[in-house]
């Protein structure tokens, strides 16, 4: 069971940021619409998955974390992005995994990738990955 973590923290994550009307990733054809706060389950999941519960509370704050063009501590362009990657990363209680995921979602942005493939390949899935080797 462990090993679904990346899937459904995957599809809850991008759940959350499909917007109306917007395709769930970039190259399905079907448009669908997102369901509000879908992320926020991402913390219970693990938690009831792995019974460890300190992921409940780390990735329940991480997943709290604003981000977007919109928010004033995103004007530091890619270095932003980075940190966002690294507190993403840093909930699964692993630095090596918050400093990768920080590079991962940095890169990502630098080569402009599709918002839909961000939040669900590198938010989503990279950023609970650990579990799927532990």
């Amino acid at each position: 069971m462990i090993y679904l973590i990346p899937f459904i923290s995957a599809f809850l994550y991008r759940l959350d940021g499909v917007g109306d009307g917007d395709r769930f990733l970039c190259f399905l054809p079907w448009k669908i619409r997102g369901v509000n706060y879908a992320r926020y389950a991402i913390g219970p999941v693990i938690a009831l998955i792995t019974h460890n519960w300190f992921y409940l509370v780390s990735y329940t704050i991480a997943v709290s974390i604003p981000y977007g063009e919109k928010h004033s501590w995103m004007k530091f362009g890619l270095l932003s992005w980075w940190v966002m990657g690294f507190i993403f990363g840093l909930a699964s209680l692993n630095l090596s995994v918050g400093l990768w995921l920080g590079f991962v979602i940095a890169v990502m942005k630098e080569f402009d990738v599709n918002q839909s493939i961000l939040e669900f390949f590198g938010f989503g899935f990279l950023g609970t990955i650990v579990f799927a080797f532990n």
